[in-house]
């Protein structure tokens, strides 16, 4: 019984994941300087407090269109 709750736990987990990298891939190809903002962030670069404000705008505002 465990088992099965363990992996159905794990499904869910996966397309949960899988759901939130489509949503990521979506509001980067929407928006390059989103995907900038992002691909800087990858490389362990810093953000502007102003351009850290705009990502988590834009992003929270595409995952609220995307509910």
């Amino acid at each position: 019984m465990e088992s099965d709750l363990g992996s159905a736990m794990g499904i869910r987990l996966y397309q949960e994941i899988r759901k939130q990298n489509e949503q990521l891939a979506r509001v980067r190809s929407r928006f390059p300087q989103i995907d900038d903002y992002i691909n800087r962030l990858e490389s362990n670069l810093m953000l502007s407090e102003e351009e850290n404000g705009e990502l988590i705008k834009k992003i929270e505002d595409f995952l609220r269109e995307e509910d």
